[in-house]
């Protein structure tokens, strides 16, 4: 029997047992060594996995694949019931109390609509939620994620949410981590009203949204910041210096911007850094210094600036550097010797800057290297012996420079791991290449372009896993040897040798094939449509004839560039493919094509630049070009187009028009003020315009005949524009609405047409104009004294014409030095004819110049790709 005093005991007991008997079969005793779990959670879980998950969303296109391990653990229990969600992967409960309090489903094939009544929502507990790497379809951020009082940690980067992100979505004052990154739809534009509620963040990331405008300076008063990514946006202005207050920053990413002004000093008493990344900027000025302080870095990223000067050799202080990128700027002096203390390199990135001297004999030191970028500087000298004891190098570019001496490629392919090499534009005096039967090792990329090479290296017989060789502006003659065109490659340059013979066939894995400018001859076979693989085919400036084997449509399906200009092609341009054209850009000028424009042509709403110039073609000019979305260059010069200019029909026609060329063909008419209204990329000029565009093709280039010279110049400048319409039988007045809505237009060439009436005024309002032709036309009144506004001019020809009248004094228009002209000023007023040309007289010389000034008093304007 129990005594008295233990009664209470055994009540308590009892009472405590029967409690434990009471408790729903969801929660279970961690004695027994299950976790707790809350079934109303585990059944949000699934009912949140039944709308976004499926196994064949595991593609998103674009190469993104996810995984659906995770999602197809978790199963509903018997008799209905969830079960333990605490096991399903990606999941994680608190061990005390059971609730979820982390997800992690990145990568795990989610799709659909995502909006505030998704069950995940439920989840109140949740202080980890990481939905990266999905595709919610251009969702905007649900505002229920606000509903989430205890959440830490939010990743919804690269999945697919777009659409303005309020600040009400954003009040979490417990989040320490937030990434929204890769998320290009999406638009967030109240960041300092944000910041508000940011009060405890540690790691920040909105690189790839839409951010823009100035940094906001109140992102120095979140001192706690650890990571700050901004990179990938539309910011511009100054690095504000309030970001000197963030002293824990780990890693600053601020690439890819518009910001400008120099490197800010404080950005060395950043001493806790490991990643800084500058790059794709507008900053100007000296590296600093001071960035020697910073001794902690691993990763230093410059490259695409406007940077000046010498490299410091204090960056050799920089002992824990892994990747240093000062590529793309304007970079001089020689490579500091004090770069071989950066013992831990492993990428080394200084290409296309204005570097000379020799290479340092102190880079044997950087026995770590794997990447080394040396090309497009002015380097002299021989190469260096420790070159070819880096014994580490994967991929080694030295082209285009001053090298000079025997390269010794035998030596470099001797490296174990090189996989790609670039010899190409030096002074070598010679190259050994290894013996044809060498063991070597086998790389995946050669360029070896303007060696004075006379024929393919025998050696590349034994290259089995090449995929990428340029022999481009050598001596090659003769024929292709047939075992090059077996091998599999990708990429095969063979432009501006002397081939000749018929064209040779490459493999069918090729991608990209360049044999432009040699000697070959014949019509292009049928075969060629077989090349399923080719993305870009370039066989300009050859003595090939005969037409286009009708087949040769079907390539728009799946070609990007094409490039036939220069060659003896008759007959029609084929058909466009109807059921998909992926063509950017098309070249067919300087041929004998003849007949009409396919209207299949439609279909390529791909299109970024079209040359048919210089043909024989016989049409009206189709309306339908004004609907490319990406057109940036219109060349239909020199054809036999008639008929008059009619506007597309659209709010918007030629949203993206640079350069349209139509002279030296037959069109006529009056020009309607409606067809120059809506070019909207020609239309508000803004400081954006003088940054070359990020997405035309690399290698598109543009032959301008500009004063009567033709130069040739890289890709079409950012703010070059061009409307050239000479040459033709225009009538009635020159529109006003040219002045008004084209301001960024910097060549306008109306010569040899039959206007008549006055200069229009609004021509003064072209303020970054830089030649203007009106010559023989029948334009009659005074020449407007507002030209002298456009300081820029440097060509103006108003000759032939019925204009009277003084000549404006003022500006550009008083350099007594540029007047080409026979007649006094007093015979302009009595004939009304004279030749009127303003020229800068700087002494300049505009072919090494990146802007493309296109002009010629002739009226004709041609052009090419490459």
């Amino acid at each position: 029997m129990p005594t008295g005093a233990a009664i209470p005991s055994l009540l308590i007991s009892a009472c405590f047992l029967l409690m434990l008997l009471s408790q729903p079969l969801w929660l279970c005793s961690a004695s027994l060594g299950k976790p707790l779990y809350h079934e109303e959670e585990c059944s949000a879980l699934l009912g949140f996995k039944s709308s976004f998950f499926s196994e064949s969303h595991c593609d998103y296109g674009d190469g993104i694949i996810g995984s659906p391990q995770k999602m197809l653990s978790w199963k509903v229990a018997k008799e209905g019931m969830a079960g333990d969600c605490c096991n399903w992967g990606g999941v994680t409960c608190d061990e005390g109390d059971g609730h979820v309090i982390s997800l992690d489903l990145s990568g795990s094939c989610l799709m659909g609509i995502m909006d505030s009544e998704a069950s995940i929502f439920d989840l109140l507990h949740l202080q980890d939620l990481n939905l990266a790497y999905n595709w919610f379809k251009r969702s905007r951020v649900p505002s229920a994620i606000g509903r989430l009082p205890r959440l830490k940690w939010l990743n919804l980067s690269s999945s697919g949410f777009s659409g303005e992100v309020v600040p009400a979505t954003m009040r979490f004052l417990n989040l320490s981590s937030l990434d929204l990154s890769g998320n290009p739809g999406m638009n967030v534009s109240s960041l300092e009203v944000w910041l508000q509620s940011l009060n405890k963040i540690e790691e920040l990331d909105l690189s790839w949204v839409r951010l823009h405008g100035a940094i906001p300076s109140s992102l120095g008063n979140m001192t706690n910041l650890t990571m700050l990514d901004l990179g990938g946006n539309m910011l511009s202005g100054d690095i504000p210096s309030s970001l000197g207050n963030l002293i824990r920053l780990n890693r600053l990413n601020l690439f890819s911007n518009q910001l400008a002004g120099e490197i800010p000093s404080f950005l060395g008493s950043l001493t806790n850094l490991r990643t800084l990344d500058l790059s794709d900027n507008r900053l100007s000025g000296k590296i600093r210094s001071t960035l020697g302080n910073l001794i902690r870095l691993n990763e230093l990223g410059l490259r695409f600036n406007q940077l000046a000067g010498e490299i410091p050799s204090s960056l050799g202080n920089l002992t824990n550097l892994m990747m240093l990128r000062l590529s793309q700027n304007g970079l001089s002096g020689e490579i500091p010797s004090s770069f071989g203390n950066l013992i831990r390199l492993d990428e080394l990135d200084l290409s296309s800057n204005q570097l000379a001297g020799k290479i340092p004999s102190s880079i044997r030191n950087l026995t770590g290297l794997t990447y080394l970028d040396l090309s497009s500087n002015e380097l002299s000298g021989l190469l260096p012996h420790s070159i070819y004891q880096l014994q580490n190098l994967y991929s080694l570019d030295l082209s285009s420079n001053y090298l000079t001496g025997v390269a010794r490629l035998d030596l470099l392919l001797e490296l174990n791991g090189i996989m790609n090499v670039g010899l190409s534009s030096n002074a070598f005096s010679s190259i050994i290449f290894p013996e044809a039967n060498a063991s070597v090792t086998q790389v995946e990329s050669l360029y070896l372009n303007s060696l004075d090479l006379k024929e393919v290296p025998g050696f590349l017989q034994q290259q089995n896993m090449l995929n990428t060789l340029s022999l481009s502006k050598n001596d090659i003659s003769g024929c292709i040897p047939q075992w090059l065109l077996e091998k599999a490659l990708d990429y095969l340059e063979l432009s501006f040798n002397n081939i000749q013979g018929t064209l040779p066939m490459p493999p069918s894995t090729i991608s990209f094939y360049r044999i432009s400018n040699n000697r070959l001859f014949g019509e292009i076979p049928s075969s060629i449509c077989k090349l399923q693989n080719m993305l870009v085919l370039d066989l300009a400036d050859n003595n090939f004839t005969g037409e286009l084997p009708p087949c040769f449509g079907n390539f728009s399906s799946h070609l990007y560039a094409l490039s036939l200009r220069g060659n003896n092609f008759a007959g029609k341009i084929p058909k466009f493919n109807r059921e998909g054209c992926q063509l950017s850009v098309v070249d067919l000028s300087a041929n004998s094509f003849e007949g009409t424009l396919p209207r299949s042509i439609a279909n390529c709403d791909q299109l970024e630049y079209v040359n048919l110039g210089k043909n024989k073609i016989i049409d009206t000019i189709p309306s339908c070009l004004g609907w490319f979305p990406r057109l940036r260059v219109l060349m239909l010069h020199s054809n036999m187009f008639h008929g008059v200019l009619k506007a597309c029909g659209n709010d918007s026609c030629f949203p993206n028009l640079k350069v349209i060329t139509l002279s030296k063909n037959n069109l006529q008419g009056r020009l309607t003020a409606e067809y120059f209204k809506n070019w909207p990329e020609m239309k508000y000029p803004t400081p954006d315009d003088e940054a070359p565009p990020g997405n035309l093709v690399d290698m598109l280039k543009m032959v301008i005949i500009d004063k009567g010279i033709k130069r040739e110049f890289g890709k079409t400048s950012g703010y070059f524009a061009l409307l050239d319409l000479s040459s033709n039988n225009f009538i009635g007045t020159i529109p006003e609405s040219i002045g008004d809505n084209l301001l960024k237009l910097h060549t306008l060439n109306l010569s040899n047409n039959h206007f008549s009436g006055p200069i229009p005024l609004s021509l003064a309002k072209l303020s970054r104009l830089e030649a203007l032709d009106l010559s023989r036309n029948k334009l009659s009144g005074e020449i407007p004294a507002m030209l002298m506004q456009v300081t820029s001019l440097e060509i103006f020809n108003v000759s032939y014409n019925n204009l009277s009248g003084p000549i404006p004094v003022g500006n550009q228009f008083s350099t007594s030095e540029v007047w080409e002209t026979t007649a006094a000023l007093t015979k302009f007023g009595a004939q009304s004819r004279a030749e009127v040309e303003l020229d800068t007289g700087s002494g300049v010389d505009h072919s090494r110049d990146r802007t493309c000034r296109g002009f010629d008093r002739g009226g004709g304007v041609g052009a090419g790709v490459w």
